[in-house]
């Protein structure tokens, strides 16, 4: 009867550390991503933005090429589904945007920024 609820997100998050733009036709929001996956980024922010507000996103991914690391930027369509105010941090809100356009090739830089992550992740963890 009782479970464990279903994880409902089929993508794999890591842990974030880049920097997001989030704009829509009323707003500008500069942040940071708390978490990201190939299908949507969490990120904390000081504006509510109503959910199902359709927005851009622009995420700036680091990479290393070759051994040379850069910066590569990433831009898609995306849609407002979570914004719930943090608990202890009062007009702080953790917002969650689903990504619902993205090109094939941003796709694919965007995977493997989050292989580089969980790459990186298994590597501590092993030490």
């Amino acid at each position: 009867m009782f479970g464990v609820a279903k994880e409902r997100r089929q993508d794999i998050r890591v842990k974030g550390d880049i920097a997001v733009a989030i704009n829509d036709t009323e707003s500008n929001i500069i942040t940071e991503a708390r978490d990201i996956s190939q299908s949507g980024v969490c990120c904390k922010t000081n504006k509510v933005v109503p959910l199902m507000t359709k927005v851009v996103v622009t995420l700036l991914l680091p990479v290393a090429s070759r051994g040379q690391k850069s910066i590569k930027r990433v831009k898609c369509q995306g849609v407002v589904v979570r914004n719930d105010q943090v608990r202890d941090d009062p007009g702080i809100y953790n917002m969650a945007v689903f990504f619902t356009d993205m090109t094939k090739q941003d796709k694919g830089v965007l995977g493997k920024y989050v292989e580089s992550v969980l790459s990186e992740e298994n590597r501590e963890e092993n030490k």
